[in-house]
């Protein structure tokens, strides 16, 4: 069982945002992510990036959200340091960090495990015990245990989150899921978490999670917030040709490529022309109407 980074966002100056949408459009395009929608990312596996303008009093940022599967999909293609890479280059402020951990099994006995501690005022996840008032526990029609809340606020700095996962994914069309309980703290900023813990957050995950619901591993390190000794190899830009090569993913383009394989050989050629026109047309635009 390792904690895993389930859900990520961060915000970004919106005046300097084409650099670092442009190295996220590339991870996007190797992962085989298509723009649904303009500035909203669907990945294979249903995960969402999306970009959001945020206008405060003062100054207006782009906030950037990775949804728990992008992760998992970055992971699984050996792109998350890619995804660390971009962040590293460009200034950022990291704002929101879910950190998961799943055990196999019934997840209500879990759930009711953690309601009980909560209940006699024996949970703690900062220095403050978690206040029974204020936490929050769900049922199912049959009485089984579903879902805690330490808080039903996202506002608290760290929220304890231990729900039914199968019955998560069951309700999002993944019946097959099997038997699984969901440990997830969710942690914003002011904890003072950074992209290490982004790649691998065992230690942040370990220092908050009561022991009484989980045990500690013996081998896991001290967790060291507002760490400044993370770094990372500088990410090679790809060449024209590599980003033109991973927008063939695109179902646009898949769409057109197999109406064109439709109908043969003319089907070839007619694709040939129809993209030979739309380039001289691009190309002939004033430069900001091809922008």
């Amino acid at each position: 069982m390792t904690p895993i980074a389930d859900y990520l966002n961060f915000t970004s100056s919106w005046e300097d945002r084409g650099h670092l949408q442009d190295g996220l459009r590339d991870i996007c395009a190797e992962a085989e992510a298509f723009e649904q929608a303009p500035g909203h990312y669907r990945f294979p596996n249903r995960g969402v990036l999306k970009f959001k303008r945020l206008d405060g009093r003062h100054d207006t940022r782009l906030l950037t959200s990775l949804s728990g599967r992008v992760l998992s999909s970055l992971r699984a293609a050996n792109l998350m340091r890619d995804l660390l890479m971009v962040l590293g280059v460009e200034p950022h402020k990291l704002t929101m960090l879910h950190v998961a951990l799943d055990v196999p099994g019934d997840a209500s006995p879990h759930v009711e495990h953690v309601a009980e501690v909560c209940g006699r005022g024996e949970l703690s996840l900062t220095r403050k015990r978690v206040n029974p008032a204020v936490a929050k526990t769900l049922r199912a029609a049959n009485g089984r245990y579903e879902t805690f809340y330490s808080s039903p606020k996202r506002t608290a700095d760290v929220q304890l989150v231990v729900y039914d996962k199968a019955l998560e994914r069951s309700v999002r069309g993944d019946p097959d899921y099997p038997p699984t309980a969901r440990y997830e703290l969710r942690f914003t900023d002011r904890v003072g978490f950074t992209l290490a813990d982004v790649e691998d957050p065992t230690a942040l995950f370990w220092q908050f999670m009561p022991p009484t619901l989980l045990p500690r591993p013996a081998d896991v390190p001290d967790w060291e917030p507002f760490r400044q000794s993370f770094t990372l190899p500088r990410r090679s830009e790809p060449t024209t040709y590599e980003r033109m090569k991973r927008q063939l993913n695109a179902p646009a383009v898949r769409t057109l490529l197999d109406l064109a394989a439709s109908q043969g050989e003319h089907g070839l050629r007619d694709l040939q022309m129809l993209i030979a026109a739309a380039y001289r047309q691009r190309a002939a635009a004033p430069a900001d109407q091809a922008a």
